[in-house]
């Protein structure tokens, strides 16, 4: 096993990462200025407490998930990213959402987590479990009742005529 603790890869169009393997004392890794489109390929890597993903081609929020198994991660960067600039000002709060309190994020970019922050998180939180639990029961309800609406594209069943 490598005992390498950082490593920048910063500015090589590196596309994939999925090779990147056996570095268990990896704290700092570098990807900056690549062509990466996803996170979900990084490895384990069960020391890591800096990761930099900015200026890459990452478009899918969801690739945020991947982040929770990097418990001591600390701070993360992906200014640039197409998903983090739609998300602009909301990319603390959105990372803070599928994280935390697994992930302890101290900083997002520059921008410094703080009190606050975690203040806005659980009231966030709050409101999107509530949000998402309404969703359900009304979804449970109307396959209850077989009132599914036909999928886009399609008519409805028409009535057999006698």
């Amino acid at each position: 096993m490598l005992s390498i603790e950082e490593l920048d890869l910063s500015e090589n169009e590196i596309v994939n990462c999925e090779d990147l393997k056996n570095l268990p004392k990896l704290k700092k890794l570098n990807f900056n200025t690549n062509k990466l489109d996803k996170l979900t390929e990084l490895s384990n890597f069960p020391s890591l407490e800096q990761l930099d993903v900015g200026a890459n081609v990452i478009t899918n929020v969801n690739n945020l998930s991947h982040l929770a198994q990097y418990k001591k991660l600390t701070k993360f960067n992906a200014a640039g990213n197409p998903f983090a600039d739609e998300l602009a000002d909301k990319l603390k709060s959105e990372l803070l959402f599928r994280l935390y309190p697994g992930v302890k994020i101290k900083f997002v970019g520059d921008d410094e987590v703080v009190e606050d922050d975690i203040i806005a998180w659980k009231a966030e939180r709050k409101e999107r479990l509530k949000a998402q639990a309404e969703a359900e029961r009304l979804a449970a309800e109307k396959a209850a009742r077989g009132d599914e609406a036909p999928a886009e594209g399609e008519e409805a069943p028409a009535e057999d005529a006698e």
